[in-house]
């Protein structure tokens, strides 16, 4: 195994520092195992597998080819699988059709509004009621008041 673990850092033009960053190991771990002074855990090749798309049989064995073919995916099939209605299948389509700087500030909102430890509305009123408590409308006759 330590030859291809070799040969699949070198294919990925990663350091032995890199692909060891990548793992969340140490330059030093990743030196031993190209050795062959020690092998991996199966949850180092588990990582290795997942973290660059690896063949894990090749890994292990040198059979098959090094990487994984991806998955094709359809829109259309999972639209169907997931009884997306025309709607929903619309906003994902255009989502997808959005400059990637943009699709990533889209979900960087999403992340923020949907994440459990965002803590910024721990102290948002709960109800309207409530907001208007703190800050109550301004009425017609008090926008006349401040003008003039």
């Amino acid at each position: 195994m330590n030859e291809r673990l070799k040969q699949l850092r070198k294919a990925l033009h990663l350091t032995q520092k890199a692909f060891a960053e990548k793992i969340g190991a140490k330059q030093n771990t990743i030196a031993t195992y190209e050795m062959g002074r020690n092998n991996p855990s199966d949850p180092v090749i588990r990582s290795i597998c997942v973290a660059f798309n690896v063949n894990e049989e090749w890994l292990r064995t040198g059979n098959g080819n090094m990487f994984l073919t991806p998955a094709a995916f359809s829109l259309d099939e999972y639209a169907v699988a997931n009884s997306l209605t025309d709607r929903e299948l619309l906003i994902i389509r255009g989502f997808m059709e959005l400059e990637p700087s943009v699709r990533s500030a889209i979900y960087n909102i999403f992340k923020n509004a949907f994440s459990p430890d965002r803590g910024a509305y721990d102290n948002a009123p709960a109800s309207s009621q409530e907001l208007e408590k703190i800050f109550p409308p301004i009425g017609d006759d008090d926008a006349d008041a401040n003008i003039g």
